[in-house]
């Protein structure tokens, strides 16, 4: 088990702008699921308990992205 995040990532307003914005386009694929953000585009997701990547040959580390639970809209609390 990894350690949890204690920082901020330095881009996390641009990257949770950006995925707020589009959070519609990600609810079929990704719904009820943490991801990963990178540059504006989901760089992981969270499966499992283990980060999956959509690009394997990408060198980044999942932890260090900005981090998002696309909400499946039908939920109530």
């Amino acid at each position: 088990m990894s350690t949890p995040q204690t920082t901020i990532p330095k881009d996390f307003w641009k990257e949770s702008r950006w995925f707020f914005e589009h959070a519609n386009e990600f609810l079929p694929n990704y719904a009820n699921r943490w991801v990963a953000v990178q540059e504006q585009r989901i760089v992981a997701v969270l499966e499992e308990g283990q980060w999956e990547m959509l690009d394997p040959h990408a060198d980044l580390d999942p932890e260090k992205c900005a981090t998002f639970f696309v909400e499946e809209s039908s939920r109530v609390y």
